[in-house]
Parts: structure tokens; sequence; C-alpha cells
């Protein structure tokens, strides 16, 4: 997704296999299912949407889920995650507006996720928990960062220390947790 925010790439180019690939693997693709039931004994997962399927081997791959920072505001729709398509529109829409930034977690996502905000002229500072990060060349590009900053409520952005910075938009990459079936 780094390389669509950053607008080198389109969401075509990323996607790894298009419907056709899975029809000529003999795959049977089912989108926007959720398996809600499991049947051991019979060897059958059932979906949300009616459909039961047979299986001689099932594998539980379930994905992640980002995780926010449970701070006041961490739920505002000027508050999102670095994790999906949708994620990365949202960046773009605020992006093409010239906004301020604030992305927390210096972390390989979180600093592709500033560069890419960066690119179409969005004001961009990194705030990271930690002292040190590689940020020296990305500073010559025209990023912020505040090290050793943790985050205490999202209206802006609040830290702990209680100075304050105003945000039109926060990105949250700070990690991610298992998803929970």
């Amino acid at each position: 997704m780094s390389p669509v925010l950053a607008g080198e790439k389109t969401v075509d180019d990323i996607i790894l296999n298009d419907e056709q690939w899975y029809q000529d693997s003999g795959i049977t693709l089912h989108k926007g299912h959720k398996i809600v039931f499991i049947d051991r004994a019979k060897r059958q997962v059932h979906s949300d949407k009616g459909i039961t399927l047979n299986y001689d081997r099932l594998l539980l791959a379930t994905g992640s889920n980002p995780f926010m920072i449970p701070v006041p505001g961490h739920t505002l729709s000027g508050v999102v995650s670095f994790r999906d398509i949708q994620d990365v529109h949202t960046m773009l829409d605020a992006a093409h507006q010239g906004q301020k930034a604030v992305v927390i977690g210096g972390g390989l996502l979180g600093l592709e996720a500033a560069n890419g905000l960066l690119k179409p002229g969005m004001q961009v500072t990194v705030v990271h928990l930690l002292d040190s990060l590689m940020n020296q060349r990305l500073e010559k590009r025209g990023l912020t960062f505040l090290m050793e900053a943790q985050t205490a409520g999202v209206t802006g952005i609040r830290f702990k220390d209680g100075k304050e910075m105003p945000a039109d938009l926060v990105v949250m990459a700070v990690g991610i947790r298992r998803a929970i079936l």
C-alpha cells in the first residue's frame, strides 16, 4: 500500500492475483464472506451469506488488526491506521487538501505513511516513543520528528507532557494484533 500512498503505483498494480488467475488455477474465490461456523465433524464451513463448503484440510488465516492507542479521540473520523486500501484513500483525500498530518509510530510502516503524505504537500510530523530513529535523511526531505513523545489524546494531538499540536489527519502506525475469530 505504501507505493499507492506515495503515488508510485495504483491499486491495480499491487493486487497479486486478479480474479481470472483464481479461475485459471482451479480456485473458487468467495469474496466478502465471513465464516460464522465451522463444523469439524462434517468438515464444513458456513458463511454469513448462507454458503456451506466442504473441506479436507482447513487453514485458518485470520490476518491481523491494527493497534490503535486507546487515548481520547482515537475513534474520531480523522484518525486512521495504515492497514487497508480504505485507509490509503482516506490519507490521500486529506493529503490532496494540503493539511497537517501527524503519524504516530516511527517504524517502517509509519515512515512509509509519512513519506507518502509528504509527497503531495502535507506538513507531516512523526511522533515516536523512543529517542532514536533513522530520521536525519528524512528531515532533509521535509518531515518533522518528535522523539520520546507519548501520545495522550487526539483532538489535534495532545502529548503526555501537556503539549499540543494541530492535525487534520492522524495516522496510527504503532503495530498490529492478531485478529480474533
